[in-house]
């Protein structure tokens, strides 16, 4: 009998029936804003958040909570959460200074997020003392991370755990970097959607696929800063443990901004301006087949987004993904985002000489290495949990790279 007969397939996180509720939700959100002609992007979010969450968060409150194991005094209650909440204040005072110092970043990317802070600070500050309270009476274990910041806070360091003290830390840098990077990015494509001529944009040539091609960005993103936002203990979306190696978060943080501009116009300029559609303008029937792949790979891409739910984060586990194209691949992301590449700017293709399109198709190459650099230090990283193990087994027999090979033995 083989591996594949005997090993069911593992349990995904999420599950795909919730996953596509959250993208309904987010298609009748942008629906009836878009309807009503309203423009405030803030709300839009606002409600898309919502939207994305809520059958997630219902998932999650009609789970079974642990009961804590050992009772306890009223004072040592009280005593645990001053302590958690002055390591959250402490925290959200890092990331401040963090982006007073770094004024570039925070001009770039935190100030579109200053928008959306100025209308929802006063419920956040209400609720935060509500949110550690409620998830501290509902832990297992309620000496958690924050706890242990809190009693760095407090000086009193023999007493921490330094492994969990440094996992938190990490879960939080790695929120206060993809948060106002995502937030800004949806809101930008929130309102491209709200305030943009779509009828003048389909009319003209190829409409079509450059509103597609964006449209599908902007799910991804939006779902992706929902993610970030919504990593929250209480409902089951938290952290459960951050990468913790150096070349893990350098192969990943060079993917995006501000970083990505300065290495790829300096080491990875592998577009030329000549692009898919100059190559194939003479002919509506490949252009027609080659649009056809390009958003093929999109729609898988953005798929793996949708199939995260509200857990979507980047140098994170946060719950192993077995459905949804992870059902066929293990890096579905990476593998249709590096194809749709090669599809788009086809640098094999230029109207240069041709040593450029050699020298195009190795810097190409380069990048690809790159996620492929990004998906093995994932791997180690999700390795550490059992039901990542259990779920490369599966897919040693399951994925689509395991049933081409038996097809080729054939």
């Amino acid at each position: 009998m083989t591996e594949s007969m005997v090993l069911p397939r593992p349990q995904s996180a999420v599950s795909q029936f919730r996953a596509f509720l959250s993208f309904f939700g987010f298609i009748g959100v942008i629906a009836g804003f878009r309807w009503f002609g309203s423009s405030d992007a803030i709300t839009c979010f606002a409600s898309l958040a919502v939207a994305l969450a809520l059958p997630h968060i219902w998932q999650a409150t009609t789970g079974e909570w642990p009961a804590q194991s050992k009772p306890e005094s009223r004072r040592q209650l009280f005593h645990r959460l001053i302590l958690k909440m002055a390591g959250l204040a402490v925290i959200y005072g890092l990331l401040a200074a963090f982006y007073f110092a770094f004024h570039g970043y925070y001009e770039a990317f935190v100030k579109p997020l200053r928008g959306v802070i100025e209308v929802l600070w006063l419920p956040l500050l209400t609720i935060s003392p509500i949110y550690v309270w409620l998830t501290d009476r509902l832990m297992d274990d309620p000496y958690d991370g924050l706890y242990q910041v809190g009693l760095a806070v407090s000086g009193s360091f023999s007493r921490i755990d330094r492994s969990m003290t440094l996992q938190y830390l990490l879960g939080w840098a790695v929120k206060g970097f993809f948060i106002p990077l995502m937030v800004g990015y949806a809101l930008n494509d929130i309102r491209w959607f709200l305030s943009g001529d779509f009828l003048s944009e389909l009319e003209r040539n190829g409409g079509y696929y450059f509103f597609a091609y964006r449209f599908i960005f902007f799910i991804d993103v939006t779902f992706a800063a929902v993610g970030y936002l919504c990593a929250m203990r209480l409902i089951g979306t938290h952290i459960r443990s951050t990468e913790p190696t150096t070349s893990g978060w350098v192969v990943c943080i060079i993917c995006y901004e501000p970083f990505w501009p300065l290495f790829s116009r300096n080491f990875f300029p592998y577009e030329d301006g000549f692009y898919w559609n100059d190559w194939l303008a003479h002919s509506s029937g490949a252009w027609f087949l080659w649009c056809s792949f390009i958003l093929t790979c999109l729609v898988v891409y953005v798929w793996g987004s949708i199939s995260f739910g509200i857990r979507f984060s980047n140098l994170t586990n946060r719950g192993i993904l077995t459905n949804g194209p992870y059902r066929w691949l293990k890096h579905p992301h990476y593998v249709s985002k590096n194809i749709s590449w090669w599809l788009v700017s086809v640098p094999f293709m230029t109207n240069q000489p041709p040593e450029i399109a050699v020298r195009n198709c190795l810097l190409l190459l380069a990048v690809n290495g790159i996620y492929y650099l990004r998906a093995i230090t994932e791997e180690r990283h999700l390795s550490r949990d059992p039901a990542y193990v259990t779920y490369c087994a599966w897919m040693r027999e399951n994925s689509i790279y395991a049933m081409l090979k038996r097809i080729g033995k054939k």
